[in-house]
């Protein structure tokens, strides 16, 4: 390795060429080669000298974010970009995100590998790549714009898809992250009941209960808007994050199984689940976000 980088150091007459071969060194060396030789279409653009190329990733909330990669960019240093974006300079916090390759309208292909090549896995047709968070173990902070929208969209997406533990009886709790809700949408339009049953999860299991409570979640969520006034939509967000984190099932990824399929002879009746970042577990400690929002 040192006679290489001496050896392109001194090359005077090519000093960009050698620049470039260097940092393709270099990555090597880090990250490892890559495990599959390029396709077709990209050793033809390589040598056309067309390196780089713009990609575009999903973030949770509808926000996407555009980046230019070059032959030898890997998952790692995207996901560093990209958190700089959110103002995330600790590696810890970095670490907590990662990438994955969907396919056409949502299909999971797999995550990524941060020493992962995204040239090698964004050549297949309908391929997209997403971000989200995996990891709570950093502490939660406020100060960047890109960071709370991205944050609400994916908490607000596991809240309603009821994957966050709450139950159908508790009205106040119900009432106050649906005013949230309402808030965040920066519209002053008081809200329908339409509007009440899109703010809650959407189970299967809740349907029979939720009639029962709908009145009652209704006038305890005019009540909480009446004491949120002047509340901005940011930080509406805000007060959603810090009221969910609190949720049983927060920091986890929970998921439905059949128990027939996975080989116990049982019926088809799925069963719930949980699992943290690192595998099966009853707890996972969640620190507190910093003090903001309503």
């Amino acid at each position: 390795m040192p006679y290489v980088t001496k050896f392109l150091q001194d090359w005077g007459p090519h000093q960009e060429l050698a620049q470039s071969s260097q940092e393709h060194l270099q990555r090597t060396v880090k990250y490892g080669g890559r495990r599959r030789l390029p396709s077709p279409g990209e050793m033809q653009a390589f040598l056309k000298g067309q390196v780089v190329h713009l990609v575009l990733i999903h973030l949770p909330g509808g926000v996407d974010y555009k980046t230019n990669i070059r032959t030898f960019t890997v998952a790692a240093e995207v996901l560093e970009e990209l958190c700089r974006q959110m103002g995330i300079t600790d590696p810890q916090e970095v670490q907590e995100f990662a990438l994955f390759l969907i396919k056409g309208d949502g299909e999971l292909v797999r995550p990524l590998w941060p020493q992962e090549y995204l040239n090698s896995v964004l050549g297949g047709p309908d391929m997209s790549l997403h971000s989200r968070r995996l990891g709570w173990e950093t502490r939660l902070h406020f100060d960047n714009p890109t960071y709370i929208s991205t944050h609400y969209g994916q908490v607000l997406r596991d809240y309603l898809q009821g994957k966050l533990g709450l139950s159908p009886q508790e009205d106040a709790r119900l009432a106050r992250l649906a005013a949230l809700q309402q808030l965040s949408r920066s519209t002053e339009e008081p809200p329908s009941e339409q509007d009440l049953l899109a703010y809650v999860p959407r189970q299967q299991q809740w349907q029979q209960q939720w009639q029962m409570n709908v009145a009652t979640v209704k006038s305890l969520m005019g009540r909480e808007l009446r004491q949120l006034q002047g509340c901005s939509p940011q930080e509406a967000q805000i007060s959603f994050i810090k009221a969910v984190s609190e949720l049983p099932l927060f920091g986890y990824t929970v998921y439905l199984w059949g128990l027939r399929e996975l080989g116990l002879g049982v019926g088809g009746s799925p069963s719930l689940g949980e699992m943290s970042t690192w595998g099966l577990a009853p707890h996972q400690h969640v620190p507190r976000p910093g003090r903001s929002g309503c």
